[in-house]
């Protein structure tokens, strides 16, 4: 009988074992992804930083390196490595013998594949022509290349042909010639045309590395509204309405914040029904955005219109007090390149201080009032790549499209999914894909919302393909009512409740988190008591409420004491 006990017991154990061992499979290490590139101008970086948004959605764990600073004695355990040739240019034997001998992906983007010969014997890389769309074949699609004002484009391709033993996976049509390689694969091998990856090509590149990184798309789509340059001066009365009618709709989402309107003055402490507005909306589906501090720089530039992290006249990051008002020195009027460093080095300090003064006085004054902010937008997208670095220090969360140039401020981007590239360091991009109401476009008599609509459509068909718009409230609810009826004939959206997600805001003495249960805020003493200081303004405006309704019920009563005098009066001389 034991024996039969021990015989069941060990039968029970091992199945016990197997359904463990099928529940719980071994899971692939996390990718940890090395970027190379060659590149000379900043024009070429952008390319670089675009691949590192796409990148960003498929890891967090992304070093980014200057081909000519690599050293394999210090390169990690990669899983998949990308090369960016955006110049031809000679690459060193050591990277050479790593490239060649890496065993995991590798992704060649650009010039200089002949290099490689071995690897890539299966691609012979040919002149510059220019093509008109990118298709993904096994997808049925066919995008035709657009420039920004939605007229169609092209872009450079480099004209290759293959190896029959490679796949191609994305495709490009030029004039008089259709179906030229643009993505092809041979083994654990990749090569891409062209070293442009905004637009379709970086649209299609990111639908193509989900089966390269092993990634499965969530099920619908990521959505948000954004209601744009809210501000002290706003009306309250035309926010309260839209808010009610979002949450009637059942429809989180987010209030771009700006704490201080510069023009007239005016901080929320001022404005307590705009306050009162905001926290209505802060519980009844709104999330805040701090959309920097006083969105303005120069004197001369108004709030909601003016650059704050850029200095927009010059062209430049903001090196400088805006009273010097003085465009920055190039290298050549240095006497040599220490004394020229010396001053960026100067430069770059200022922008740090200037960047974490108006970041974290925007924290304080929005907690202060009782508003939670969980994300951050830079004004107009404009921020240099240390003004990243800098926000990183307060925020996990940016809402919007980033600036990927430090030499443009019109170079904004945003992939078409939810991204943490490297230059980020840390936060999330919460992307802006479909763009907003433009009231440029209504003035010239087009309407911008099939315009919003058929980008979201192009959106829903990637794999966790983000719809993210922005709307200025103060053009009232009629038209929000005309976009938000369109957006909701579109399958699968999934509106982000960011107040629901894991976010983190750190200031000094202030920390701010949300989740599943909601917003959670820890505040120290100290600055309890500046929030005890700074929320007077409540207690003062309740008490000249009271004082307005008490002396006006004293009015009151005093007229009345007259009128019964002099009816009393009138009464004794007729009696």
């Amino acid at each position: 009988m034991k024996r039969w006990v021990l015989v069941l017991a060990s039968l029970l154990l091992w199945l016990q074992t197997a359904a463990l061992s099928q529940a719980a499979p071994v899971s692939s290490p996390a990718p940890k992804v090395l970027i190379l590139y060659s590149a000379e101008t900043e024009a070429q970086m952008t390319e670089v930083r675009i691949l590192d948004s796409i990148l960003g959605h498929f890891t967090k764990d992304i070093t980014v390196t200057d081909e000519t600073q690599f050293q394999q004695a210090k390169a990690g355990a990669y899983t998949h490595v990308f090369y960016m040739g955006l110049r031809k240019d000679e690459l060193s034997e050591e990277t050479i013998a790593y490239l060649d001998s890496f065993p995991g992906v590798l992704f060649f983007i650009g010039y200089n594949t002949e290099q490689l010969p071995t690897r890539y014997s299966f691609v012979a890389v040919g002149g510059d022509v220019n093509a008109t769309s990118a298709s993904y074949p096994a997808k049925g699609w066919n995008w035709e290349i657009m420039n920004e004002g939605g007229k169609a484009s092209t872009y450079s391709l480099f004209s290759t042909t293959i190896d029959p033993a490679a796949t191609v996976i994305l495709q490009a049509d030029s004039p008089g010639e259709a179906g030229k390689p643009l993505l092809v694969q041979k083994e654990q091998s990749y090569y891409m045309a062209s070293v442009h990856l905004d637009g379709a090509n970086g649209q299609l590149l990111g639908e193509a590395l989900f089966p390269v990184f092993g990634k499965v798309p969530a099920k619908g789509h990521s959505a948000y509204l954004r209601l744009e340059d809210v501000r002290p001066g706003s009306d309250p009365k035309v926010l309260r309405d839209i808010a009610d009618y979002l949450k009637e709709q059942n429809i989180p989402y987010l209030v771009s914040l700006i704490p201080v309107n510069a023009d007239t003055g005016q901080h929320l402490s001022d404005v307590p029904r705009l306050v009162e507005v905001l926290r209505y909306m802060q519980e009844h589906g709104g999330s805040i955005v701090q959309h920097g501090y006083t969105h303005q720089y120069h004197a001369d530039e108004k709030t909601g219109e003016g650059y704050e992290f850029w200095d927009y006249k010059h062209g430049s990051p903001i090196f400088q007090e805006e009273s010097k008002n003085t465009p920055l020195k190039q290298k050549e009027s240095f006497a040599d390149t220490a004394a020229y460093n010396q001053y960026v080095q100067r430069g770059q300090a200022f922008e740090e201080a200037y960047t974490k003064e108006r970041v974290e006085k925007g924290i304080r004054e929005l907690v202060a009032s009782g508003i939670y902010p969980l994300a951050f937008e830079a004004p107009h997208y404009a921020m240099s790549q240390r003004g990243y670095q800098v926000v990183s220090q307060y925020f996990s969360t940016y809402a919007g499209q980033v600036q990927i140039s430090n030499e443009d401020a019109e170079s904004s981007y945003a992939p078409s999914f939810a991204t943490s590239p490297s230059f980020l360091h840390g936060m999330q991009l919460l992307p802006e894909t479909i763009g907003f109401y433009d009231t440029e476009l209504t003035a010239k008599g087009i309407d911008p919302i099939p315009r919003m609509i058929a980008e979201a459509k192009r959106q829903i068909q990637l794999s966790d393909g983000y719809v993210g718009a922005f709307y200025h409230p103060n053009l009232g609810l009629e038209k929000l009512l005309v976009l938000v009826k369109e957006l909701k004939k579109l399958p699968g959206l999934n509106w982000v409740d960011l107040k629901k997600q894991q976010n983190s805001v750190k200031a000094s003495g202030i920390e701010v988190q949300s989740g599943k249960d909601g917003i959670q805020s820890k505040e120290d003493n100290l600055f309890l008591k500046e929030k005890i200081k700074y929320g007077l303004f409540e207690v003062q405006s309740i008490f000249s409420k009271l004082i307005i309704t008490v002396a006006g019920a004293a009015v009151l009563l005093f007229a009345a004491s007259l009128g019964y005098i002099s009816w009393k009066k009138r009464g004794s001389a007729h009696g």
